[in-house]
C-alpha cells in the first residue's frame, strides 16, 4: 500500500494531501480557480482534467473521490 493510501485514510486528511499532490496541476490546468482561491471549483477542474495531471495528483484526486462516494452514500443514523 502506497504512503498516499496510508496517510489519507481519514477524508479530511485525504484533502489535505490532495492540496499538497494537485497544487502544481491546479495552477497549470486551473489557473482560474486557484487565483480565485475557490477550492471547489479547482477540485471540479482537475477531476473534468484528470488524464493530464501528474500519476501522484491523479492517484489522490481517485481516492478522495472514491471515500466522497463511500461517505455519501452511507445512510444517515439520526
Amino acid at each position: 500500500m502506497s504512503a498516499t493510501l496510508l496517510l489519507a485514510s481519514t477524508p479530511g486528511h485525504a484533502e489535505d494531501i490532495g492540496r499538497k499532490a494537485c497544487f502544481a496541476d491546479a495552477k497549470l490546468l486551473c489557473p482560474a480557480a486557484v487565483h480565485a482561491f475557490n477550492r471547489k471549483a479547482a477540485e471540479a477542474c482537475l477531476f473534468e482534467k484528470i488524464a493530464q495531471t501528474t500519476p501522484h495528483c491523479r492517484d489522490t484526486i481517485l481516492l478522495i473521490h472514491e471515500q466522497r462516494l463511500r461517505k455519501n452514500s452511507k445512510p444517515n443514523n439520526r
